[in-house]
């Protein structure tokens, strides 16, 4: 069972399996998104679902930040959740794969979105399926149900494709790692986006992460964009999260739905992405009135817009519906 310390909040390194509940991820690095989750996270939940926030310290440490948020919240959620620090568990995920050349060290030391592989890497010996998303996410209704519903699920992007009349060493690349034999055509049907997705650890996980790392032809184009910044990736580099974190979840979605011969894409509206940017405050996508458990606002700009729009939107009945309607 859970072990709760004495103010109800646990948020030390978690170490031992807990089977009883459900892992609910999320890459924790904006406040105003932390707070507004806490706002409209529902009240009457199962509350089997636990919580681990994220804390990028290569960045800013904010765990106390996390921390008080939480704690001083009126959120269910401060009762199941932890605070993991990136770099505990960057030194726990380097122990099980196998970085053989100085590029694939390179690369985990330095790739901004290495989280995106160090956080399964790290959850995979210590729980058997997580629900893994970005912080600009709001949750309206209980998630719990979509771990029982979904072993393995992702969202689908109109992006992240690649060129069929210029095949990409890239393409190639990745279809060795994951052993794929697909062409572009294929590939560009159906593309994803690592940003919101369960995923249920298979035995041979990190043999994709060591085939990743190994591969000289991803490794050389990550060096390739590191050696274009003069003050080194660290401080002011950036490598898009398209080229890496994105293409490797792609392409092992891929190879599970080819090997299943079945979808695994979130369906029924329970997470929405939205790309669109709001217009002005007043703007309302119809496809919002479709009640999703789980908003996942990618768009990015005028924040002074989206999430005052986020924080109105309230769960109803309508005819028989559950539906998402404006304040």
């Amino acid at each position: 069972m859970m072990k709760y310390i004495e103010d109800g909040i646990v948020n030390q390194l978690f170490i031992e399996r807990n089977d009883e509940m459900k892992n609910l991820i999320i890459i924790q690095n904006d406040m105003e998104m932390l707070d507004l989750l806490l706002f409209k996270y529902p009240k009457e939940t199962k509350k089997d679902v636990l919580f681990h926030f994220v804390n990028d310290t290569r960045f800013v440490d904010q765990r106390k930040d996390i921390d008080d948020r939480i704690k001083n919240s009126d959120c269910d959620i401060k009762y199941n959740y932890q605070v993991h620090d990136s770099k505990d568990i960057n030194k726990d995920a380097i122990q099980k794969v196998e970085l053989n050349n100085k590029l694939s060290k390179l690369f985990f030391a330095n790739y901004r979105f290495n989280i995106q592989f160090a956080v399964p890497i790290y959850f995979s010996s210590r729980v058997d399926k997580i629900l893994m998303t970005d912080d600009d996410i709001v949750i309206y209704l209980d998630p719990s149900f979509l771990f029982d519903k979904y072993d393995d699920a992702i969202i689908q992007v109109p992006f992240n494709k690649y060129d069929p009349n210029n095949i990409s060493p890239q393409f190639n690349a990745y279809k060795e790692v994951f052993n794929l034999d697909m062409t572009v055509e294929e590939y560009n049907k159906n593309t994803m986006g690592a940003g919101t997705f369960i995923y249920s650890f298979e035995d041979n996980f990190i043999d994709y992460f060591n085939r990743f790392y190994s591969n000289k032809i991803l490794m050389q184009i990550f060096e390739k964009h590191y050696k274009k910044y003069e003050d080194g990736y660290k401080n002011n580099g950036y490598v898009a999260k398209s080229f890496f974190a994105d293409q490797f979840w792609n392409f092992y979605f891929k190879k599970m739905i080819k090997d299943r011969n079945k979808s695994l894409f979130f369906r029924d509206g329970d997470i929405r992405l939205i790309l669109t940017r709001l217009k002005n405050e007043n703007w309302l996508p119809k496809k919002m009135l479709k009640t999703p458990t789980i908003i996942h606002y990618a768009a990015g700009t005028k924040k002074k817009l989206y999430i005052p729009f986020l924080k109105s939107l309230n769960v109803v009945e309508k005819n028989g519906k559950i539906i998402l309607k404006r304040d």
